[in-house]
Formats: C-alpha cells, structure tokens, sequence
C-alpha cells in the first residue's frame, strides 16, 4: 500500500507523467489508447511558463493536452476554479465531452480520495473533496462560448484557457478575457491559444506584442512538421492517384519545397503530405477565397501562417520570394542597416519618408537601379535606417548617407511632416526636383508631394518593380503584405513608412538625370 501512494505522490508531481500513465485518448482512428504526448504537446509542457500565448496547427492534440493537464490540477487540488472557453457552442460541447471521458476513466481506476461529481450540468461540474464521508472542499471548471460574453462564476479563476482565440465574436477579449485575466491570482495560469485567423483580430495582435517582448505573455510557435505523422510513403494510394509526380524516392521540387528542406530538414515524404494537402485545400477553396488555407491550418512560420492572399494589393510571389530570401543586414553604422555596400560610378537613391519628430517613424531607404542589355530597369534595395528622428536629425542622416553613396540623389515625400525636411535641405545637391506634370520639365520645387491622384501611380511603380527588386530586408516583405484590396481602394493595415521610403525612390527615378552639380562633400569616411 505504502508503494502504491507513493508511486500516485510521483505522478502528481509531474503533469505529463499523471496524463501518460493514467489517460486515455481516443485517436484518429477512433481507438481509445494511453495518452502518450507526441512532440508538440511534450514542448508545450516542458516550456509553458504560465502565461502563455500558442500559434499551432490543426488536429495536434492541442487543446486534449492543456484540458488534461489543467483538469489534472483540479481534481489533485482541492478549491481550484478553472475555466475553458470556445469559440462556439458547438465546439463547447466536444470539449465537454473530452473532460467527462477523462473523468469517467479517472473515476474508473478507484483512486482513494478521488472526488466525486457535486453538480453536473451543460457548461459547469463541480467536484466534492470527501473526509470521512463529509465534503470538506469542491473544486470545478467552467465551460462556456465566447460568443455567450461569460466567462465563468468562479470568483477566482486558477487556470483559464482560451481555445481558437482568434475565432473569438468581435468584442469578446473585452467582455471576457479582461475581466477573466483580473480574477487570476498569482500562481495561476492563461493558456490563449489557435490556429492563425488572419490579421485582423486580437490574437494576432496580442501574439505580436508577446514576440516583441511587450507582453506578460510568452510567444510558442508550432510548425505543421513538428508532428511525425504528417507525411506520406512512396505506396500510399494518394500517391498514384493525386500527386504522381512524387512517385519516387526523391522527385523534383519547387524552390519553396527546396527552402523547406534546406532550412528545416524535411523530407520527400513530408514533402509529399503537404502537396497533398494543399491540393485537397485548394479543391475547398471558393473563387475569390482570400484565406490561404494550408498556411493558415498548417503553419510554416508566424509570419506567412497570418497572411490572406486573395486581398493582396502586391504579388504574393513577389512577397514570399523577398521573405524566404531576407537575411540581417551584414552591416550597419549608426542605425544604418547596410545589404550592399556603394560600388564606385554607380548610381544611388536616398529616399524619406518622414515621421512626425518622436510620435511616428521616419524610414530612410538607399536605392540603386540597374539596366540590363536591353535597357530594362531594375531595382536593388540597398540599405535602409528607421527611427523615431526630428527633421535636424533626418536632414544630416540623410546627407550622410547620400555622401556615403557616391554622392546620392536624395529625394523626400515633402507633404505635412516633410515641409521641415524641404527647409533644411533645400541648399543641397543634387536632391529631386519635381516635374510640372504638363510640360514634363523640371521646377524649381524639391521633393516629392503625394497626392489622392498620384497615389495609385506610386502604388502601381512598386507592384511594376517588386517582382524583380533585389531586397532581402523582411521589414520590406512585412510591409508589402500590409497592403490591402478592398474593392477598388488600397487599405493599409500595418506599418509601411519603410515601404513609402522605398515607394519614393521608385516614382521618382529617372533614367537620364539631369547633371546639377557636385556642392560640398562631408560626413562619414568609407568604413
């Protein structure tokens, strides 16, 4: 007897332990079997700190082991108060169902001590502590809707998990998730985890701030790869009948596939199940779709796994090949992030986009246009410096770099925060002059003032030079994909000073520039 509490004390004292031994779990095959944590689940237990924040894929076993490790907490420790919350009623109910077959095994096993159902009802059970026959305390979990706008009866809440967070009805953080946070004491934990649901919602938002170090929560990101059965085998029926041109031990891929297994060592057999499943995806998806499904329910990384496709206003080709290529600029100096060094007689843009002084972001990009043989134009995105930087600041960086850059033509958006930048720099050459639009000769009037009728004419020179653009700064990529089609107007839904930066330069190249002199030379010494 002596042996058997203390081997029960060494299962309490380890979560997964407890869940392994003593659950089970019906599988995809609809077979109940032990519950044995596959490497996903293993990693959301061995890291989670309490407070955490969980980007996955689909059909993980996700939520089967937070529910089984909480609930484990509430029937071991007496007056413990959890609540789960999902984003439907439908979905409440599966849950549901997944804590009473835990239970009822539990219960099956004879455990001394084990408490007993008190109250059982659609979204609550509450269970009793018995000594000598006399209930000395109760503890319960709470299932409810975020669509129902409550978020339990438990005054105090020691564990709440929020599954599909980012499925949650519009409002439902502020009318559920606040007031749930503010009744957890210290101890106790959040869970908030889903599969992506775009952008726009509080999870993304909240994911964000955790990544950036902003938040009380911690970040976890899952790919689709981290679980072993996601694969097909050469033989597999799918094989012969969908994807035929994968019927071999190895085959040939695309340069998204050769990323995948350069970087993250896949496989052809993992290679195979996610050609599948995006082709089965792509079979659901309605003309129109703007989610991308694979990405969404099947994520690679927690940059793309948020993206809709069907509302980009740019080429997500064009995106995706500037992100799988972006790396940290090698070098910088003085907030410069610096992707290609000045080549000597070549050709340079310093181009701004101003902030408001310390309330928004001034980006400075540094732009070189090439020519091929046949006279075709392209892009290499050299370096860039972002910061929030008053107009003095600017102007000298600026100059600054244009001297760095084998004397760079420096060009500005001269709307609102940019008339400070027009004063300080007006002395200065060469910078842009702007073009009268009728007779197409150069004023006398620097830089570049956007208009609502030259907008669209800047937005379509960057969609004409991004598919070729040598760029490998991701901030490009990030804010490419903010912009949004929404009927016929761009909606940008994220930062994109770096991006207008970039957007000037473009609209503003010219193929034969006018010589207007060399004026001064000062500032950095080649490093």
């Amino acid at each position: 007897m002596q042996n058997i509490e203390q081997a029960f004390r060494e299962l309490l004292a380890s979560d997964r332990k407890f869940v392994e031994t003593l659950l089970l779990i019906e599988n995809k095959d609809r077979q109940r079997v032990p519950f044995i944590y596959n490497p996903i689940q293993a990693d959301a237990d061995s890291t989670s700190t309490g407070m955490d924040i969980w980007v996955k894929p689909s059909q993980v076993g996700f939520s089967s082991e937070r529910i089984a490790k909480r609930l484990k907490d509430t029937l071991t420790v007496p007056g413990t108060n959890t609540v789960l919350i999902a984003y439907e009623d439908f979905i409440t109910e599966r849950l549901l169902n997944k804590v009473n077959s835990y239970y009822n095994h539990l219960a099956s096993l004879n455990i001394p001590g084990f408490p007993e159902i008190r109250h059982n009802s659609t979204y609550e059970k509450t269970f009793a502590f018995k000594v000598d026959g006399q209930i000395v305390s109760t503890s319960s979990i709470y299932i409810a809707s975020a669509r129902s706008y409550v978020a339990g009866r438990a005054e105090t809440i020691h564990h709440l998990l929020c599954d599909e967070f980012a499925f949650w009805a519009p409002g439902a953080m502020e009318r559920i998730l606040v007031p749930a946070l503010a009744r957890i004491p210290p101890g106790g934990t959040c869970d908030i985890f889903s599969t992506p649901n775009g952008m726009n919602n509080d999870f993304y938002d909240m994911y964000m701030k955790a990544k950036e170090g902003k938040s009380v929560f911690k970040p976890h990101f899952y790919s689709w790869w981290q679980l072993p059965e996601y694969k097909i085998e050469l033989g597999d029926s799918r094989v012969k009948a969908h994807i035929p041109e994968t019927n071999d031990t190895d085959f040939a891929t695309t340069s998204d596939e050769d990323r995948l297994i350069l970087n993250h060592k896949l496989t052809y057999s993992q290679i195979r199940w996610r050609r599948w499943m995006i082709m089965q995806m792509e079979s659901l998806k309605r003309q129109g779709e703007t989610r991308t499904l694979f990405g969404q329910e099947f994520p690679e990384d927690d940059v793309t796994c948020f993206l809709a496709t069907g509302d980009m206003y740019f080429d997500q080709m064009s995106i995706d090949r500037i992100a799988n290529n972006s790396y940290p600029a090698p070098k910088s100096k003085e907030n410069l992030l610096i992707w290609e060094e000045p080549i000597p007689g070549e050709r340079y843009s310093v181009s701004i986009d101003p902030g408001q002084a310390r309330i928004t972001q001034t980006a400075i990009t540094v732009v070189r246009f090439r020519k091929d043989t046949q006279g075709n134009v392209t892009a290499v995105y050299c370096a860039r410096d972002a910061g929030l930087y008053p107009p003095e600041t600017t102007a000298i960086k600026a100059i600054n770099i244009s001297n760095y850059y084998n004397r760079a033509e420096i060009v500005w958006e001269a709307n609102s925060h940019g008339l400070a930048i027009t004063e300080l720099l007006k002395h200065r050459r060469p910078i842009y002059f702007r073009k009268d639009i009728i007779s197409d000769k150069i004023t006398l009037t620097p830089g570049w003032l956007t208009t609502s009728k030259n907008k669209d004419y800047m937005m379509h020179m960057v969609a004409r030079y991004i598919p070729d653009i040598e760029c490998y700064d991701i901030e490009v990529a990030h804010q490419l994909r903010n912009h949004r089609l929404v009927g016929d107007k761009i909606e940008v839904i994220g930062a994109s000073d770096i991006l207008m930066a970039l957007a000037v330069a473009l609209v503003t190249y010219e193929s034969h520039p006018v010589k207007r002199g060399l004026v001064g030379v000062s500032g950095w010494q080649r490093w």
